[in-house]
């Protein structure tokens, strides 16, 4: 019997008492179902300019390693670049931002983009 199989029969009708945490976690899945449609209905809601942003963002952030010339944007007190791949990186740490790190500072550059230069 496979995991899927074991989470099957605790929702089952057969089962006679199902374990506490079960409910929970049920109850936990179907609120992040609600939380995901509507982050789906705001992902739709942005703006086009912002992915245009985003991909200047990254394409003016490379490094051009011929001219030595190695941009930084600050944000939250760190410092960052983007490598070669077009991935944001932390440039004190040398590490790559998570994706979900990386939008939360493309969403500052965005709405500072005036302020910026950007």
């Amino acid at each position: 019997m496979n995991i899927y199989d074991k989470i099957d029969a605790i929702f089952s009708d057969d089962i006679q008492e199902k374990p506490l945490w079960a409910d929970e976690l049920l109850s936990e899945l179907r609120e992040i179902k609600t939380l995901l449609k509507e982050q789906k209905k705001e992902i739709k809601k942005i703006d086009k300019n912002y992915y245009e942003f985003v991909k200047n963002f990254r394409q003016k952030m490379k490094a051009d390693i011929a001219n030595n010339i190695y941009p930084t944007f600050h944000y939250n007190d760190r410092e960052f670049g983007v490598d070669f791949k077009g991935l944001l990186y932390d440039k004190q740490t040398q590490r790559t931002l998570p994706k979900n790190e990386a939008f939360e500072v493309y969403e500052y550059a965005y709405n500072h983009r005036e302020n910026i230069g950007i």
